[in-house]
């Protein structure tokens, strides 16, 4: 029995990983705790697209306007290329922006941190890439702008992680991840069923958070420990 918990232990240490000031165990509903653990390298892809991405906004806020059409998706305006990555870049104002990169902050650099620099790049392009096809195909005349799509592939890794991690919805009130995403899945669903009428991109969320899960499944397959 004792030779038995060793091992365990030893094999929890192993799925052990540092993100920030957070200490992050990979088994289905772990937490993410406050540890000592040495803070791993800065997420650099994340703050280097929140960088860009403010940077877009000021240009084509203030400086070039026509530009956000000019960058923006739309395969029924002939707006293809380069739209189908910059698209992800450009953002209808500072609102948009600002709920999109803190998603990215908060969510983002801990799924790259644990990924790395180069699969969480796979992940956040592909899901976006995948959330505008989606959007594309019910709504080819619309104008696609924001990189919620790939945030919806980002937030579908976290909640595969770190289902219990504590998240705030509205910002103000604490529930965990796995009740934040059924919510916001909830939310998605209906809105892509026509009963919202909004300018939201419904199912580009719902593409990118399909497309973020199955690529989370690639990137880091399950891993089962033997009994």
């Amino acid at each position: 029995m004792q030779d038995g918990d060793k091992r365990y232990k030893e094999e929890e240490e192993d799925r052990r990983i540092a993100i920030g000031d957070y200490d992050v165990l990979d088994s289905p509903g772990e937490v993410i705790r406050p540890g000592d653990e040495p803070r791993p390298a800065p997420a650099y892809v994340s703050l280097t697209i929140i960088g860009l991405c403010v940077a877009m906004l000021i240009v084509t806020g203030l400086l070039v306007p026509p530009l956000a059409y000019v960058l923006g998706f739309s395969p029924g305006m002939g707006l293809v290329f380069p739209g189908i990555i910059t698209h992800m870049f450009v953002h209808a104002n500072t609102y948009h922006l600002l709920g999109n990169m803190l998603v990215l902050y908060f969510l983002g650099t801990a799924i790259e941190q644990r990924y790395g620099a180069w699969r969480f790049v796979a992940l956040y392009f592909a899901a976006g890439l995948l959330a505008a096809l989606a959007q594309a195909a019910v709504a080819p005349d619309e104008l696609m702008v924001g990189a919620s799509g790939a945030l919806a592939g980002v937030m579908a890794a976290f909640v595969r992680h770190y289902p219990r991690t504590m998240l705030y919805l509205y910002a103000l009130i604490p529930i965990p991840a796995w009740l934040f995403i059924v919510l916001w899945l909830g939310y998605n669903l209906v809105g892509a069923g026509g009963a919202l009428k909004t300018q939201i991109a419904f199912v580009a969320h719902l593409g990118g958070f399909a497309a973020g899960m199955l690529l989370s499944l690639m990137l880091e397959p399950p891993r089962f420990v033997k009994a």
